[in-house]
């Protein structure tokens, strides 16, 4: 007690910093939120997505699923004569990719767990929980397809043809998003 009494007395300014910085909660807590393994995460991208999906960027993995799949069907087609190693390397530096992006996104949650808060970086963020509106259509829409399919006998021939205008939809979806996001931005 006695060491306190020699100390100048504090302003009323740096009182209430004080205070307002002891009240002042985390982004993260720690306790909610367990720590993913990157290795583990690696593993589970051997199918394009899945790490992703495991660390909670949902929208990031499906999106990463629908490349790998257009990719793979384009590949299987005739459509694409004279264009297979394009597609090929392109298939080939994907999957590479979203292996280490999958491990590289596994360090940051941890880190932004440590330090309980994320830094200004734009991929230093941990995923939101929830879902969209978009990707909630998306399933209805493929849903109602499959069933009209399997109910009803509705032919799926037409997607044989049109499924690249699904590709360009959510490519617009993403580029209005991007852009929007820009827009709130000082």
């Amino acid at each position: 007690m006695e060491h306190q009494d020699n100390l100048p007395p504090r302003s009323a300014e740096a009182e209430y910093e004080r205070d307002d910085y002891l009240q002042r909660e985390p982004r993260y807590r720690r306790p909610k939120l367990p720590y993913k393994s990157p290795a583990f995460t690696v593993v589970l991208s051997i199918f394009p997505g899945l790490g992703q999906i495991y660390l909670g960027y949902y929208q990031l993995g499906f999106l990463y699923a629908i490349i790998f799949a257009s990719t793979v069907a384009a590949l299987a087609s005739d459509k694409i004569e004279g264009m297979e190693p394009l597609f090929g390397v392109f298939l080939g530096f994907f999957i590479l990719f979203q292996l280490v992006d999958a491990g590289r996104k596994a360090v940051i949650y941890n880190q932004i767990l440590e330090r309980g808060k994320a830094s200004d970086l734009a991929e230093d963020e941990l995923p939101r929980p929830g879902g969209t509106l978009f990707g909630g259509v998306v399933l209805m829409v493929m849903g109602l397809l499959i069933l009209g399919n399997t109910l009803l006998g509705m032919s799926m021939a037409w997607l044989e043809d049109w499924w690249p205008a699904g590709l360009v939809g959510v490519g617009a979806w993403l580029i209005y998003q991007s852009r929007k996001e820009q827009a709130k931005k000082p």
